[in-house]
């Protein structure tokens, strides 16, 4: 989810990888941090933009604010953090939301890119993002292949989905996306579909047999066969109702490290299901920056849950000199 935010600039400007904490009364006293995900160098619009991941009670109930428009105010306080400085070699490792903060670094480039504002920019640039939101991955996808298009800088994008139904079809509505087109069969992975099937079986076929059995029927027989084709009805239409829904997108995955690619082949950026192999990849970025100077230093920019720091600090080389960069929001 994402929250945008009017603020007075005379208060101060924030910068790229620095965040902001938020509190909605209504909701509760406690203070909220958030990293800023829109461009600070946009002067023309005194907002922020802060993106979130939907879950506990905070962020579902500033959601459910938010959509019924009773989300009339936010107390912020901020800017906290320490600025994304550009270098001539960047690599962002993301975990999760933890790729806002970078989110926000690369809409700079963009920025500057497209008003030819800045002559120097860096020459290579990394991206691994590890979520298990398609959501969100979706949102951003349309920057990163802009980003990844350029010629100005050479540049190696890994985005990884690590949600749980990775290894089944997975459907996906992008925020972009209308097509209606349904695909047979659908594999139910949610509990919610094993519900609808289940209610609407029973019902259409409570509904069936009381209906034939206030029918007369010649022979007794006949009657017990219309009710046994009555239910046998009911049950398939139960089954089909699951199938029905629009505006849903079914990929298959394929078989082994599985890869997803959004359904408008313009809008493409290649997603792989699982969580990344981190020495594999390591190994794959020293080989790029050995055709670089070998003085040539990597800035390593880190952001995401407990424990992500250490995946990556464990399965990096100590052959590649890595100046890094830990986000977090520590005032």
């Amino acid at each position: 989810m994402s929250l945008i935010l009017h603020y007075n600039r005379e208060n101060g400007q924030y910068k790229s990888g620095q965040h902001v904490y938020i509190r909605v009364a209504s909701i509760q006293n406690n203070w909220h941090p958030f990293s800023i995900a829109s461009c600070s160098l946009e002067s023309e619009n005194e907002t922020i933009e802060l993106t979130m991941s939907v879950h506990g009670y905070f962020t579902m109930e500033l959601m459910r604010l938010a959509k019924t428009g009773m989300l009339s105010s936010v107390a912020v306080d901020g800017f906290y953090g320490s600025e994304i400085e550009m270098h001539p070699h960047m690599i962002f490792l993301a975990g999760g939301t933890g790729m806002v903060p970078f989110l926000s670094f690369l809409r700079e480039l963009e920025w500057l890119v497209d008003r030819k504002a800045r002559d120097n920019f860096p020459e290579s640039i990394f991206i691994v993002w590890t979520s298990r939101d398609l959501i969100l991955l979706e949102q951003y996808n349309a920057l990163l292949r802009k980003i990844k298009s350029s010629t100005l800088w050479n540049i190696d994008i890994h985005i990884h989905c690590t949600r749980r139904e990775s290894s089944k079809i997975v459907h996906i509505t992008p925020f972009t996306q209308t097509t209606r087109s349904i695909t047979f069969p659908r594999i139910l992975i949610s509990s919610r579909y094993r519900l609808m099937v289940f209610s609407s079986m029973s019902l259409l076929s409570m509904l069936a047999v009381g209906i034939v059995y206030t029918i007369d029927f010649d022979a007794w027989w006949i009657k017990q066969l219309v009710v046994l084709l009555s239910a046998l009805g009911a049950l398939i239409a139960g089954s089909l109702m699951p199938f029905f829904p629009n505006g849903e997108v079914s990929i298959s995955p394929t078989k082994g490290l599985s890869t997803l690619f959004m359904a408008d082949a313009t809008r493409t950026m290649e997603v792989t299901y699982g969580r990344p192999q981190w020495p594999s990849i390591m190994r794959q970025i020293q080989s790029q920056m050995e055709t670089y100077d070998k003085d040539d230093v990597l800035d390593a920019y880190i952001c995401g849950p407990e424990g992500f720091y250490q995946d990556v600090l464990s399965s990096t080389p100590s052959t590649i000199p890595i100046r890094y960069h830990v986000k977090s929001f520590a005032v």
